[in-house]
């Protein structure tokens, strides 16, 4: 599905959805074809967390064997019977990137899917983000889709929050089942939304947006980190420019 991440040669879900118990938690995962993580490098293990924000425990795929007659080693076993050769103790990671740089995206940008996005963790309020990603042919970006939140989640890790291209609009029209109250500044069409629990989008001291595990309704001269978006192909356009003027 879309919501799924591939990295590594595996795919991924992250479900913000809590389940009461271990034997719950694999079920789901089974109905979708899947099973609980495990977890077999650091590599994997920073993926991660960055994929969680490292902000919520969650359930992996280790289990205690000690009372199984049927294990092969007493201790902890992998669920899915991967050998179990990687051990982590609260960690915490600051990588900010899970995709390499491309010949489609300028250098120092993350191509994910077919779009280059430029991380930086300098805090400084929305409007002078939006300067600095337009210097550089860019916008403060939108999120389209689930994937692309997803795909946004892992790439700022543990770094969070930052802001993001969503305005409050002026004047506000709503009307059933849309919302014209928000804007992104990329005018893309706004029918993605992934508003935290309990926010308040109508404050009127408040009209800018953060990600920050979801969205967050903040007030636009507060300081923080950012995500610039541009489309991947506009490289291979401005060095067709380019080499016309020349």
């Amino acid at each position: 599905g879309s919501e799924w991440i591939e990295y590594n040669g595996n795919c991924y879900y992250w479900s913000r959805t809590i389940v009461e118990n271990w034997f719950r938690a694999e079920l789901t995962c089974q109905k979708s074809g899947g099973h609980l993580v495990s977890i077999g490098s650091l590599s994997d293990n920073n993926f991660l967390l960055r994929l969680t924000q490292c902000r919520v425990s969650f359930w992996i795929g280790l289990v205690n064997t000690v009372h199984s007659l049927k294990a092969q080693h007493r201790g902890y076993e992998w669920w899915d019977h991967r050998q179990h050769n990687y051990t982590a103790l609260n960690p915490r990671s600051n990588t900010t990137s899970i995709a390499s740089t491309s010949d489609r995206c300028p250098s120092g940008w993350q191509l994910l899917d077919n779009s280059c996005y430029y991380v930086m963790f300098n805090k400084t309020n929305y409007f002078n983000a939006q300067m600095s990603c337009q210097a550089m042919g860019a916008t403060v970006t939108s999120i389209l889709t689930p994937r692309e939140h997803t795909l946004l989640t892992v790439a700022i890790g543990c770094n969070a929050p930052t802001w993001i291209g969503l305005e409050k609009a002026r004047p506000c029209f709503r009307q059933p089942n849309r919302d014209h109250c928000w804007v992104w500044m990329d005018r893309s069409p706004t029918v993605h939304f992934d508003w935290a629990s309990g926010q308040t989008v109508d404050r009127r001291d408040a009209e800018c947006v953060i990600l920050d595990g979801q969205w967050k309704v903040v007030n636009c001269y507060a300081e923080y980190g950012y995500i610039c978006k541009r489309h991947s192909y506009d490289l291979a356009k401005d060095v067709i420019e380019e080499d016309s003027k020349q």
